[in-house]
């Protein structure tokens, strides 16, 4: 049985409305000539304590098909970049003697990695 769209966005609304202030900020910020970077620093805040990114996610993937294949290409490169951070900070640890804390830390991002990792696959099986 097919969902009527009004029942299948519904529990997006809050998402919605967030976005749609940020699109109202924008067009305000353009109109009356605002400063661009403290446009984007304040939308990236309000973003982010909002989450209004992950709604905006939560959208997507509830496209069918094609959804879930656009968040996994989004999400992918936010583990390599946890990655490649946590091996920067290795390298430069390294170099001052933090020798004990970089154990520390390596096994704790690999933890959060598998975890995430698993986390992923298995909310792909169970969903």
């Amino acid at each position: 049985m097919a969902k009527s769209p009004k029942t299948l966005f519904r529990p997006y609304w809050r998402a919605a409305l967030v976005w749609l202030v940020i699109a109202c900020v924008i067009v305000a910020g353009i109109v009356l000539r605002w400063d661009k970077k403290l446009v984007a620093a304040g939308l990236i805040v309000f973003g982010l304590m909002t989450q209004a990114f992950s709604g905006v996610l939560a959208l997507i993937g509830a496209v069918p098909v094609v959804g879930p294949l656009v968040i996994k290409v989004v999400t992918f490169p936010f583990i390599l970049l946890v990655n490649g951070i946590g091996y920067l900070v290795t390298f430069f640890a390294l170099r001052r003697g933090y020798r004990i804390d970089i154990i520390k830390a390596r096994v704790f991002i690999g933890t959060f990695l598998v975890g995430m990792i698993l986390g992923f696959v298995l909310g792909g099986l169970l969903w």
